[in-house]
């Protein structure tokens, strides 16, 4: 018969002679531990409380290992997993997507295949040094893409910033901004973009440094270019008609 969770009767389950096997709680629906054999490292055998629910076949959420995990802390966890459940959520799947989603050195080999060879060799060498001595040492390599924020690409700016490299810091933004423009698309063959297009580029809107004499160049040029690009008849002026004079 199922029981209350409790530590002391978390304490006392007697681990099975292989294996492991599962004991339920009587008071909240789908909250389980399972026990496991004794080990070398568990002499007494290892125990792990999981979340079991039912969303188009049953899912298992793993909460944590106890002692790490009191019966108190696991219970209010799988309380919280099971309202997630009761919105529509699968949050084991969630995880599993999360666990398995493409790291910042991943993107960066994306990058380096998709994007750098369109470069010229100066530029291919540039952008090589900019990630592998700025983005993926301050971003972490083993960063999942999607846990990126905007703060994360301000504090790098500020960072090269501050060691006395204003307009290196605007190129290291530049360049991380195109790497994370290839991860709002999906990898061909796959369904889903790296990151959710509904967190946009965590690069967009940061403030850039201001670059005297080559950025007001710059400005004229672009300015001069959006007015070639803009159609022929929003660029003539319009003729005063006579009742107007």
């Amino acid at each position: 018969m199922p029981e209350r969770f409790t530590e002391t009767f978390i304490k006392g389950l007697q681990p099975p002679a292989k294996g492991a096997r599962w004991e339920w709680d009587s008071e909240l629906t789908g909250f389980i531990c399972r026990v496991f054999a004794r080990t070398k490292t568990h002499p007494e055998g290892a125990r792990t409380f999981y979340l079991s629910y039912w969303l188009k076949g049953e899912r298992r959420y793993r909460i944590g290992s106890w002692p790490d995990w009191s019966v108190t802390a696991a219970r209010e966890e799988a309380k919280a997993i099971r309202k997630r459940v009761d919105r529509g959520e699968d949050p084991a799947t969630v995880r599993r997507e999360l666990r398995d989603a493409p790291t910042m050195q991943d993107l960066w080999e994306r990058y380096r295949t998709e994007h750098l060879p369109r470069k010229v060799p100066k530029s291919q060498s540039s952008d090589i040094t900019m990630i592998e001595r700025d983005i993926l040492p301050h971003l972490g390599k083993d960063r999942r893409v999607c846990e990126v924020h905007h703060g994360d690409i301000v504090a790098l700016h500020r960072a090269i910033t501050d060691n006395g490299h204003p307009v290196l810091a605007n190129r290291v933004i530049a360049c991380a901004s195109k790497m994370f423009s290839l991860a709002l698309k999906p990898l061909q063959g796959e369904a889903k973009a790296w990151r959710d297009p509904a967190l946009g580029n965590p690069c967009w809107g940061v403030e850039f440094n201001q670059e005297d004499g080559r950025e007001r160049f710059l400005s004229t040029v672009v300015r001069r270019s959006a007015t070639r690009l803009r159609p022929a008849e929003q660029r003539q002026r319009p003729i005063a008609s006579a009742s107007s004079c």
